[in-house]
């Protein structure tokens, strides 16, 4: 399988172009540092208040919902840190929904969640314009697996009702 160019040429602030892969990834690296710096590392976060008199005291994972998600997730996704892929998952999910809800039983319990959990990869989506720089590339988060599934489970357990 040949090697395949993936993003194209890209513009640098001063007008040259970058070619080279290695150039086009530091300039992207460069360019996404940039935006992920924050100015003041001592600054605390802002207070943030709490908008409801209500509280989830009690939560509960079922092997049914945890397949059922499973079953939801989009076979051409990308893989997130852990690279698992989402067909594989999918296609598994009745033999994989009993010991994932073991584990997220055990997360929700010990409030600890495996580190690997917490990752995210950033990858470069070009937006559809006539000129490529950075500034017409957008981050896009990979987030692990586990995190879209969890997600959609809390919105339908929780947040709509």
């Amino acid at each position: 399988m040949g090697h395949r160019n993936a993003i194209p040429p890209l513009t640098r602030p001063d007008g040259t172009t970058a070619i080279s892969s290695e150039d086009k990834a530091s300039l992207l690296a460069e360019f996404f540092a940039g935006k992920m710096t924050v100015a003041d590392m001592g600054r605390r976060p802002p207070h943030l208040p709490q908008e409801t008199d209500c509280a989830v005291t009690d939560v509960h994972v079922t092997p049914g919902k945890v397949e059922q998600l499973l079953r939801e997730l989009k076979e051409s996704k990308t893989t997130g840190p852990e690279d698992v892929s989402p067909r594989l998952l999918k296609r598994c999910s009745s033999k994989l929904s009993g010991p994932f809800t073991s584990v997220f039983e055990s997360c929700l319990r010990e409030n600890r969640w495996p580190s690997i959990w917490k990752e995210a990869r950033v990858v470069q989506c070009t937006k559809r314009t006539r000129s490529l720089s950075p500034t017409t590339t957008d981050p896009s988060r990979c987030s692990p697996w586990w995190a879209s599934c969890w997600s959609r489970w809390w919105q339908v357990s929780y947040v709509s009702t």
